[in-house]
């Protein structure tokens, strides 16, 4: 086989990975979460950076075949550009990077812990206490978020929280990655909203001694995840 066609090949090769990483960026994003040391920022970055470098490359092996004016640096650049626009056919969202869902809302652990039984221990260590709806969208994808980092062995230890019925509660964890969090029922609902601040997902994480070190209201971002890493 000719030079020509074999780099043909592999620049359509290559720019079909940047565009399948691209519409499963997600996905691709907690694999890389799971399989590295890297955190959710650094991994965002280095992703998006692996899916502009594939496309620049497949442009500049499958044009330079044809196109011998210019030369391959510059097609090569453009790549870059135009592999860029590419990441973003998942698109960044204002809440990937900020903190815009940073509240300074406190748990009463004393209190949560007289409604759980004391089933919620610290045992010297920072835990995080997730708030949940079963029934809401921003709740399911931060589950996956937070059961990809515990996964990992990249999180304190999660209590997921809920009210209602059991098998709902049940099903809620199966399905969105949360096999490894520790769940509980709530069955005081007045006090589940009170404590939750009433929008969900509410998640808190606590430090050893029960202190709230942080709380977030809705999905979390890639910086509110590294931050509960930093205190595994």
């Amino acid at each position: 086989m000719e030079t020509k066609h074999i780099n043909s090949i592999k620049g359509i090769l290559f720019i079909g990975l940047s565009i399948y990483l691209s519409f499963t960026f997600n996905n691709a994003l907690s694999n890389l979460v799971s399989k590295s040391p890297m955190g959710w920022v650094s991994s965002s970055i280095i992703l998006r950076l692996i899916i502009s470098l594939s496309f620049a490359r497949g442009l500049q092996l499958f044009v330079q075949n044809f196109v011998s004016i210019i030369k391959p640096i510059f097609i090569f650049l453009i790549g870059i550009l135009l592999g860029f626009g590419v990441s973003f056919i998942t698109p960044i969202y204002t809440t990937d990077y900020s903190e815009m869902n940073a509240t300074y809302l406190q748990l009463d652990f004393d209190k949560l812990s007289l409604k759980t039984n004391n089933s919620i221990l610290l045992n010297d260590k920072p835990i995080v206490i997730a708030f949940f709806s079963t029934n809401c969208p921003h709740c399911k994808t931060t589950s996956k978020l937070l059961g990809t980092s515990v996964n990992a062995g990249k999180s304190p230890k999660v209590y997921a929280l809920f009210t209602g019925a059991k098998n709902d509660a049940e099903n809620f964890i199966i399905e969105n990655k949360g096999k490894n969090f520790k769940t509980i029922l709530i069955n005081d609902d007045a006090f589940f909203v009170k404590a939750s601040g009433g929008a969900f997902p509410s998640i808190f994480l606590l430090n050893a001694k029960g202190k709230t070190l942080r709380h977030w209201s809705g999905e979390l971002s890639y910086p509110a995840l590294d931050f509960i890493i930093s205190h595994q």
